[in-house]
């Protein structure tokens, strides 16, 4: 399976990394890819428009910074 990654802040040295300009923010997304990185941009493009999608974002996020357990609490408190 594909890994995907996006990031807020530009990859300093991902020169392959495909900027991703989401509806609701003005700065974009960068992302990168173990497949065509325009078919994962397009990908992420699409989940951001999705809440749930948005959401598996937010919740990968808080899992790869905080942790498991945070992501856990964070899940019960939104009621997923």
């Amino acid at each position: 399976m594909p890994m995907v990654g996006v990031a807020k802040p530009t990859f300093a040295r991902a020169t392959h990394a495909v900027a991703v300009l989401r509806e609701i923010s003005a700065r974009p997304v960068f992302v990168t890819a173990g497949m065509p990185c325009a078919d994962a941009a397009g990908l992420v493009r699409r989940m951001a428009r999705q809440v749930p999608g948005a959401q598996a974002l937010r919740r990968a996020d808080l899992l790869a910074r905080a942790g498991p357990l945070a992501a856990l609490q964070e899940s019960h408190h939104l009621g997923l």
